[in-house]
């Protein structure tokens, strides 16, 4: 398991190195840890953010050469949240190894009460202009992927 973000009690991951040590495999979830009352906007509990904050403390972080981050959830409402979207430009600006090589793969668009489709597309848009390759389409697109610029 890894640790819990700064200021919550709850690990939202788990890490397998591969046996040569040159593949990391890690697999993040949202762990519900919010207290009553936290701003809407607060993503300490999502699975990005787990995996932002744990990456951003490793110190192979900078020989990273490949990252492919694929979201699911039973409802097909898993793209990154703008917050999110942040986390992974983030990721993006301290793996620069992986500038050619950053993918990311979700089934549908996250929206919430104060997400609206309009920026759930614009966080992934974000996404696609900051080093990453979204491997998915948004609503009516008909190709993919869209490319870092």
């Amino acid at each position: 398991m890894i640790a819990p973000v700064p200021g919550k009690s709850v690990s939202g991951g788990e890490v397998q190195v591969g046996k040569e040590g040159k593949k990391v495999e890690m697999l993040t979830w949202n762990t519900g840890d919010r207290k009553k009352g936290a701003a809407s906007e607060d993503n300490t509990t999502h699975a990005e953010h787990q995996f932002a904050e744990w990456l951003s403390l490793q110190k192979f972080r900078s020989h990273i050469t490949a990252i492919s981050v694929s979201m699911t959830s039973p409802n097909q409402s898993d793209s990154p949240c703008p917050s999110c979207a942040d986390d992974l430009k983030w990721v993006a600006r301290f793996t620069p190894g992986a500038a050619e090589q950053r993918t990311l793969t979700f089934t549908g668009l996250y929206t919430s009460k104060v997400i609206t489709s309009d920026a759930a597309q614009r966080a992934v848009i974000d996404l696609s202009e900051n080093g990453w390759t979204i491997a998915s389409k948004l609503p009516g697109e008909e190709e993919r992927p869209l490319h870092r610029t």
